[in-house]
C-alpha cells in the first residue's frame, strides 16, 4: 500500500470515526430528554475493545457521574490456538445503568448505516448470549435500509436479520411513529421501551 492510499485510508477511518460519535451523540441526548431515565442512570459510551483490566469505568456522556463495573458483563471469551483465553467487548456503544438496582440494563449497538458492519449486532446479540440486560440496535436508518414510509412493513434484507437476532430495533429521528414486533420507529418508542426497562427492576 503506498503513501497516498495509506491517506485514503486514514481519511475515512476518521469519516467514519466522527460519524458514529455524532450518532452515538444523538441516541444519548433523546435518552436524557426523558426525565425518569435521565434522573435514574448513568448514560455513557462504553468500554474500547481492549481489555486492560478486571474492571471499565463506565462515565456518564454529559455529568460528572461514573460507576466501575466487570468487564465480564459486557466481555465474551475466546481461545486462541495456543490454547490461551482471552476476552474480548462486545459491540457496546452505549450503556445504560440504572443508578437504584445497580444493573446494566441496556446496551446499545448505534448505527448509522449498515452497509459495512451490519452484521455486527447480530453477531454479538448471538455470541453474548449469558446476558441479563436488553441488547438493541438504535439507527437513524440514514440510506433508508430498514424503514420505507411508504411501505413501513416492507422486510429488507437487515431489518429482517436484525429484527429477528437483536432484543429490539430503533429507528430515530423519523416519522411517522410505527411498530411491527420487535421493530420501532420514533424517539419516543424508544425512551417507552427503556423506561419499561427501568419499571420492571427488582431493588
Amino acid at each position: 500500500m503506498d503513501a497516498n492510499e495509506k491517506e485514503v485510508r486514514r481519511k475515512r477511518q476518521r469519516e467514519v470515526s466522527l460519524v458514529g460519535e455524532a450518532t452515538e451523540k444523538r441516541v444519548m441526548q433523546i435518552l436524557a430528554q426523558d426525565n425518569k431515565i435521565r434522573g435514574e442512570c448513568i448514560i455513557g459510551h462504553g468500554p474500547a475493545q481492549t481489555i486492560k483490566a478486571e474492571t471499565f469505568v463506565l462515565r456518564d456522556f454529559e455529568r460528572q457521574e461514573s460507576v466501575e463495573l466487570p468487564h465480564l458483563i459486557l466481555s465474551v471469551k475466546y481461545t486462541r490456538e495456543t490454547g490461551e483465553e482471552v476476552y474480548m467487548y462486545m459491540d457496546a456503544d452505549i450503556v445504560i445503568y440504572h443508578k437504584l438496582s445497580r444493573r446494566v440494563v441496556c446496551v446499545i449497538s448505534s448505527k448509522k448505516s449498515f452497509r459495512e458492519r451490519g452484521a455486527q449486532s447480530a453477531y454479538w446479540s448471538l455470541k453474548k448470549t449469558e446476558r441479563d440486560f436488553k441488547y438493541i440496535l438504535v439507527t437513524p436508518d440514514s440510506d433508508f435500509e430498514l424503514y420505507n414510509p411508504g411501505n413501513p412493513y416492507k422486510q429488507t434484507k437487515w431489518r429482517t436479520i436484525l429484527e429477528n437476532e437483536m432484543d429490539a430495533v430503533f429507528v430515530i429521528d423519523k416519522g411517522p411513529p410505527f411498530k411491527s414486533r420487535s421493530f420501532y420507529v420514533g424517539n419516543d418508542h424508544l425512551n417507552n421501551y427503556i423506561r419499561e426497562l427501568l419499571l420492571s427492576q427488582t431493588f
